[in-house]
């Protein structure tokens, strides 16, 4: 017998019908600027979800696959934390390119979410492997 999907994997579904309606209801269009919102908001709650009491943190599961399986207690948290500091980008990244899809003009929405989010990412990256390369110097070349 195959097993059905638990329940949470429909809300991409449900969010892309939304979407789809309010596209179709909106007269001005900006609605259509919505997606990297809703990625980000998606990412967001997908990474929070895992912070959740009894879950593995998604940093500390990426971590855990380069160390094979076993983290310190000390690296555990510090993926815990390195997940919440997603969370806040995360969080950050759907307010800003919301804001910019209804209320800037599109050129600003479009430099946003085609170029400077993603530098924001890379920026973001590169500051995490900075910090645990200080932070756990004989291993700083492994995620987490």
């Amino acid at each position: 017998m195959q097993r059905l999907a638990p329940l949470w994997a429909l809300y991409p579904l449900v969010v892309l019908g939304a979407f789809a309606v309010g596209v179709r209801v909106e007269a001005g269009g900006r609605v259509a600027l919505l997606p990297p919102a809703l990625v980000s908001a998606g990412l967001l709650a997908t990474f929070a979800r895992s912070l959740g009491r009894g879950r593995t943190p998604i940093i500390a599961a990426i971590a855990r696959r380069s160390h094979g399986g076993r983290l310190s207690p000390e690296r555990a948290a510090y993926c815990r934390t390195v997940t919440r500091v997603w969370c806040a980008f995360f969080a950050a990244n759907a307010l800003v390119a919301a804001a910019l899809a209804f209320e800037a003009p599109v050129r600003w929405w479009a430099l946003y979410t085609g170029i400077l989010s993603y530098v924001a990412v890379a920026a973001l990256f590169a500051a995490e492997y900075l910090v645990r390369r200080h932070r756990f110097p004989s291993q700083s070349d492994l995620p987490g």
